[in-house]
């Protein structure tokens, strides 16, 4: 049993970075990103059968923080679950010091690209 479940997680691990790797090289071509962060399972290497991929993009824009969300899936269609945050360059300086969740991804996560 437990060969089987290491199995489900190493296919697994294979199957989000492949995806990650796609997703990376669609998001280099958006000029207004500032960074993006890995975050969670995928950053911290303890992936379940389960896992999705985490990550937090900092980008400069005017958009609403759902619009924002919509663009980002929109433009990715992905293939894994994905949870995405998408932040302002002064909404995740403000956050990243009060917001658990960010300071978390900041103390954990991994940046992943950074023009």
């Amino acid at each position: 049993m437990e060969r089987n479940n290491r199995s489900k997680k190493e296919a697994r691990k294979k199957e989000l970075v492949r995806e990650l790797g796609r997703i990376i090289n669609a998001l280099k071509k958006d000029k207004e990103i500032k960074f993006i962060m890995l975050f969670g399972s995928l950053a911290r290497g303890d992936i379940s059968a389960t896992s999705d991929i985490g990550m937090i993009i900092v980008k400069g824009t005017k958009k609403k923080f759902l619009d924002r969300l919509d663009e980002i899936y929109s433009t990715l269609v992905p293939n894994v679950a994905l949870d995405i945050l998408v932040y302002t360059p002064e909404e995740f300086e403000a956050m990243k010091n009060t917001n658990v969740s960010v300071m978390n991804a900041v103390k954990e996560g991994k940046i992943l690209y950074e023009p």
